[in-house]
């Protein structure tokens, strides 16, 4: 009822009021632990095809997708297609190719990039090895900040009510009358 869900909520504000806003330093020393997560790739040797068919796109996807690398399904889809072999540097001079830049953080060795549609036609890449590097303190957003933050202060104030529903079990003792379970009409359970 809503009398009860006062009361709770109530006791949960006391129980977490003194965690308070993590520091600064405390953000960063926290992102230091997790700054891999927010990798940025340096460098990435991909294959790249780039045509204006999209009929061609299509078949190129189709043998990509049966398990052919790039240059093979290139030769399938038609043998007039080019497979160029670039070594990108970021941040890049290319728009497109630094839209793509936080795709190919989170890629693995052979895989492809959705297709892109560029001024020249429809781009295809494969990645074949990346460098990456994690992103410094001082040019994490704000948004992420904030976030780290949050995730600090929410972790602080999980702790802070499990000690203090721990120390009302210890307080209280609850005490089970076997009683009242016996009065209770539990759930059967049918198997099939």
């Amino acid at each position: 009822n809503a009398w009860e869900q006062y009361l709770l909520e109530g006791e949960y504000a006391l129980a977490t009021l003194h965690a308070v806003d993590p520091t600064p330093a405390e953000v960063e020393a926290f992102y230091e632990t997790v700054k891999d997560r927010f990798a940025q790739v340096t460098s990435a040797h991909v294959l790249v095809v780039v045509t204006p068919d999209s009929a061609k796109v299509m078949r190129l996807i189709q043998g990509v997708a049966a398990g052919k690398g790039l240059r093979e399904a290139a030769q399938a889809a038609d043998p007039s297609l080019a497979v160029s072999d670039e070594t990108l540097r970021f941040p890049n001079a290319d728009p497109e190719w630094n839209q793509a830049a936080m795709a190919l953080a989170q890629m693995q060795p052979n895989q492809y990039l959705n297709p892109q549609r560029t001024p020249a036609g429809w781009r295809i890449a494969q990645l074949l090895e990346k460098q990456q590097a994690p992103t410094p303190y001082a040019r994490v957003p704000e948004s992420v900040r904030q976030s780290i933050a949050q995730h600090l202060l929410d972790t602080a104030r999980e702790k802070a009510f499990a000690v203090y529903a721990d120390s009302l079990q210890k307080a209280l003792k609850p005490t089970i009358l076997t009683e009242n379970l016996a009065r209770v009409q539990w759930p059967t359970v049918t198997r099939r």
